[in-house]
């Protein structure tokens, strides 16, 4: 006799995604729990949660027999290629809602009546949030990474606090869905670089011809007409002595646009704009740098 083989024999899946979903969805209905429902991950204050698993089938739209289901605590349709809602989808009576890696570029206003909790929006197209978000009186995390048409900065997108995130996009976007025009202006560099000059040349003043140098820190506030508009600038004229650099530091923040002198005459440049730029790049969280190379008594920039 011959041995007995152990392979198993694979046999191909011949459902379609809505074929699967539906089975899945009508055994949900009955109370039937198939394997591979249960995610261990679906935690909220350490219970585990139950989950309607349809993530990861294919699917192009949301299948209408979920508006009927009841008793679901996650709802899982990651992973599928979903492009929009339907108006509905508010009545599912979730505390998790898993929408992430999608095509979606937008939400319908009525997604603001579900119950859910955590509401998982990482890695989709979207363009715009409805401002019924705000409405959502239990949603305690929200997560939009990887929606770069949001123009959400990735500090904010990380708290995964709704508040902070929805409180920050609306307002940036001012009362007509349009970004408001404001800019946090940071100037850095050694002392007596030519920084007070710049930033009142910027401000439309006429500088001294012998500036006093900044000790400290000196803020002014002025308007800059660019082509998109009239932008409302604050700037912070940093001090440049070696003494304040250790408390200048806590000042240096994110969603910001660095200004960094350079002058050529004592012969440290170089070793400045490294010291500076690597200062930035650690408080400044990836905040775009303007190097600005200053003349001093008819003497260019002599960098190596």
């Amino acid at each position: 006799m011959g041995k007995k083989s152990n392979r198993r024999v694979k046999v191909r899946d011949t459902r379609s995604p809505e074929q699967i979903a539906e089975e899945r969805i009508a055994a949900w209905k009955s109370g039937e729990r198939p394997t591979g429902f249960w995610v261990q991950s679906y935690r909220i204050g350490g219970v585990q949660l139950r989950v309607l698993d349809l993530a990861r089938l294919g699917l192009r739209s949301v299948p209408n027999s979920l508006r009927e289901i009841r008793n679901v605590e996650v709802l899982s349709l990651a992973g599928n290629g979903l492009s929009s809602l339907p108006s509905w989808i508010g009545e599912i009576p979730a505390r998790v809602l898993d929408l992430s890696m999608n095509l979606l570029r937008n939400l319908p206003r009525g997604i603001a009546a579900s119950p859910a909790e955590w509401l998982l929006l990482e890695r989709n197209e979207l363009e715009t949030l409805p401002e019924s978000l705000r409405t959502m009186s239990r949603l305690s995390v929200l997560q939009l990474r990887g929606n770069p048409a949001l123009n959400i900065p990735e500090s904010v997108l990380s708290t995964q606090r709704p508040g902070e995130i929805l409180s920050y996009y609306f307002e940036s976007r001012g009362k007509k869905g349009w970004p408001l025009l404001e800019l946090k202006l940071l100037l850095v560099g050694r002392g007596k670089a030519g920084k007070t000059t710049l930033v009142k040349l910027l401000a439309g003043e006429i500088p001294r011809r012998n500036e006093e140098e900044t000790h400290s820190i000196a803020i002014r506030e002025f308007v800059l007409e660019c082509p998109r508009g009239s932008v409302r600038t604050r700037a912070w004229d940093f001090g440049g002595q070696e003494i304040l650099h250790s408390t200048h530091q806590f000042f240096l923040t994110e969603r910001s646009l660095y200004v960094l002198v350079l002058e050529p005459r004592t012969g440290l440049a170089q070793r400045d704009a490294e010291y500076w730029l690597k200062l930035i790049e650690t408080q400044g969280d990836g905040s775009p740098v303007i190097v600005v190379m200053n003349w001093s008594r008819g003497r260019r920039w002599k960098g190596r």
